[in-house]
């Protein structure tokens, strides 16, 4: 992982070793990342300042971010036949189970409030760990030549939100 300076075009390593797929930032110094190694990804905890790499888990997912109004950070476990959110503390590694995946989805995001959304088909899900017990319908998108929401987006106070789908071939 690189860090570049557009105004200059230099360059600067700031993780070696490691070939990153996603990642998120938790601090200035910490990055979460999901690590391409033994044919999947690994869920790895790095300090840039301190030159630390600590891998967590493997068997994980490309959905890493930041959940709201706390200090963790959530990822897909792949550990298992059925798939779950998990909650990190980068700080401790410390791990929780928030709610097991939409069968075959991998992708969500989360909402100011601490909604998680999560698609399958042109359908995204709601749920919200404090007050929900299942997932629920929060949009069908009735376009047919909309299908397979692939990624989503939010950004941090909720008032935009961004998706990716796949045209449909029926």
């Amino acid at each position: 992982m690189y860090q570049y300076d557009y105004k200059t075009g230099n360059s600067q390593v700031l993780i070696e070793d490691l070939v990153i797929g996603y990642h998120t930032w938790y601090t200035k110094d910490i990055v979460v990342s999901a690590v391409l190694e033994e044919g999947g990804l690994s869920l790895v905890v790095s300090n840039i300042k301190e030159k630390t790499n600590n891998t967590i888990q493997k068997k994980i997912g490309r959905s890493l971010h930041k959940i709201p109004n706390s200090q963790l950070i959530s990822y897909i476990s792949k550990e298992n036949e059925v798939w779950e959110i998990k909650s990190l503390n980068p700080k401790t590694g410390e791990t929780r189970r928030i709610k097991e995946v939409i069968p075959e989805s991998e992708d969500i995001c989360w909402l100011i409030n601490g909604d998680i959304l999560m698609a399958k088909g042109n359908t995204i899900y709601k749920f919200n760990p404090k007050t929900d017990n299942d997932w629920s319908i929060f949009h069908t998108f009735k376009n047919p030549e909309l299908d397979n929401i692939t990624r989503m987006s939010s950004n941090n106070i909720s008032t935009l939100f961004t998706l990716v789908a796949s045209k449909s071939h029926k």
